[in-house]
């Protein structure tokens, strides 16, 4: 059951409509990019904002922006950004919030489309939780399930030491943005190249 330190109204609609859309309409074979996922970037969103001593009502667009950040894989895979921030925009529309708070909500949005490049705390915390995962104990079998996924959905059908190498590539050319992703998550993804880099050296 996720847990949420924001409950304001908007935010509470703003995760009923996204919990609607992504479990009814999110392809079987996104064994990564599910509800689970984006449940679990709501939360590091939080996490992050209150390590960085982002204001409550600053929080409040970021905790929106992440329930929507993936919204867009119900209709494209490889486009799910832009069609995210389709479906954020249509709802936004609907709300009372002022055009720069939905243009925050936005660029957040738009900001995790790799390679990430956000210009503002916000988009730094919603992209450092969008690869929070990277940096967690459940990486390996996170990778798994994102191996899995891009095989049934991309075809794309890499042997157990392609898929490594492809992992160690990119955890390492990878950055966190945020002082806590950088002071925290970042020494905690290290021990994860470690280990990837262990396993793929001959014994």
């Amino acid at each position: 059951m996720i847990t949420s330190l924001i409950n304001s109204n908007i935010v509470q609609r703003a995760a009923l409509h996204c919990r609607s859309l992504l479990s009814r309409f999110l392809p079987t074979d996104l064994f990564f990019h599910n509800l689970e996922h984006t449940q679990e970037v709501v939360l590091a969103c939080q996490l992050i904002a209150r390590e960085s001593d982002l204001p409550r009502k600053e929080m409040e667009l970021l905790i929106i922006a992440a329930w929507f950040h993936d919204t867009g894989y119900i209709l494209d895979y490889n486009a799910h950004e832009q069609y995210s921030e389709q479906i954020a925009r249509n709802w936004l529309a609907q709300t009372g919030l002022t055009s720069l708070d939905k243009d925050k909500i936005i660029s957040c949005i738009r900001a995790t489309q790799m390679p990430q490049r956000p210009h503002t705390l916000l988009e730094e915390i919603l992209c450092d939780a969008d690869l929070i995962h990277l940096s967690t104990e459940a990486y390996e079998n996170k990778a798994k399930l994102l191996h899995k996924e891009w095989k049934c959905v991309r075809g794309l059908n890499l042997s157990p030491k392609e898929w490594m190498i492809n992992n160690i590539d990119f955890l390492t050319n990878h950055q966190y943005f945020t002082l806590y992703g950088q002071r925290t998550l970042e020494v905690r993804k290290e021990k994860n190249i470690s280990t990837l880099l262990a396993a793929l050296s001959p014994v």
